[in-house]
């Protein structure tokens, strides 16, 4: 059993870049897309999947957030062919094919909207607060754009490793998980087929890595300052936070982890 925890999604000088496309695809099993706000227990709801999931010696792969690494937005467990996703913005997903290969997981079922309603004029002013710093954060990363680099040429999947959060940069695997390759071998790696090409943090046109045969392989990553970008993405998530505890008292969390133990017991 082993278990793995990658990115797909960054905060770039393009924007937010979404990998989503290449999780738990229709034939790589089902995957549920899972609705709600904040605080309704989406990350929580897949930990506790994933926890069991690794507890009966599956492996399991963990999508971290970029917005808070502390977070989940997927989790997929292979042997079972079953996956989880916070379908939500920035990354909005639906099922390709629902009822098929996929179907809607409602979290937000659990709120209790009544209640919720009375704090309606602070949690949409925390929501304009929260764009707004996101707004700028990406401002300052886009200053970045036309840092040099040479374009490695990559296809099919993608993901990331490392990314540019509110805990400054963080790195999804330990540095033991990577071998380091010069540019020409990774270029080599790439064109000779790679399971996946590893996107830079900031620069998602480019390939800094390469993932093939249960290895990673890795040339020199470089950054320019980001402090500024950094800050604004801290202060995103501090205002993300003052919405979960709005939301928290008002979520039936109870309820979201029966729906997580059914789910355990259906399929693991």
């Amino acid at each position: 059993m082993a278990s793995i925890r990658y990115f797909l999604g960054g905060n770039t000088a393009a924007g937010f870049y979404s990998c989503y496309e290449h999780f738990c695809t229709p034939e790589e099993g089902f995957l549920y897309v899972i609705k709600g706000g904040p605080g309704c227990g989406k990350s929580s709801f897949m930990r506790k999947i994933g926890a069991a999931a690794e507890q009966k010696g599956y492996d399991v792969e963990y999508i971290l957030c970029s917005g808070d690494p502390d977070s989940l937005d997927g989790v997929y467990i292979p042997q079972r062919k079953l996956g989880y996703m916070d379908g939500t913005a920035p990354h909005t997903a639906d099922p390709t094919y629902p009822g098929v290969c996929g179907a809607y997981l409602d979290l937000g079922a659990f709120y209790d909207a009544d209640a919720l309603q009375e704090k309606k004029d602070v949690i949409l002013l925390c929501n304009d607060q929260y764009k707004a710093h996101y707004k700028k954060a990406y401002a300052s990363l886009a200053s970045n754009r036309n840092f040099q680099f040479q374009r490695l040429p990559h296809h099919g999947r993608k993901r990331f490793l490392t990314a540019v959060t509110c805990r400054g940069i963080v790195d999804a695997a330990p540095d033991a998980a990577y071998t380091s390759v010069t540019h020409g071998e990774l270029e080599e790696i790439l064109q000779a087929g790679a399971e996946y090409a590893v996107l830079h943090p900031l620069w998602p046109d480019v390939a800094i890595g390469a993932g093939k045969d249960g290895f990673v392989y890795m040339t020199e990553l470089q950054l320019p300052e980001l402090s500024e970008a950094v800050a604004e993405l801290e202060k995103a998530k501090t205002i993300h936070d003052e919405l979960e505890a709005f939301y928290n008292p008002h979520t039936d969390f109870a309820g979201v982890y029966r729906t997580a133990e059914a789910h355990i017991q259906k399929y693991l």
